[in-house]
């Protein structure tokens, strides 16, 4: 756990966020890779609809940060 929040404490609150949105896709991959565990069907229609959902924030947020750059050279 000490890991875990000196990693929170030096890693942007953006990044961070990300990051704790892919733990369950890491938990269902790794039960397949090291305990042969089949993911059901339901499992991978909502890891697929997380992927996409985080694939969704991340562009909205690189979206909205290089239109502030843009902004505040102007």
């Amino acid at each position: 756990m000490a890991i875990y929040y000196t990693g929170l404490r030096r890693m942007p609150a953006h990044i961070v966020t990300f990051i704790e949105l892919l733990y369950p896709l890491f938990a269902v991959f790794f039960n397949f890779i090291f305990w042969s565990i089949t993911p059901s069907t339901m499992q991978l229609a909502g890891g697929f609809i997380l992927a996409l959902a985080i694939a969704l924030l991340v562009m909205v947020y690189y979206k909205f940060d290089s239109s502030q750059q843009e902004s505040s050279q102007s």
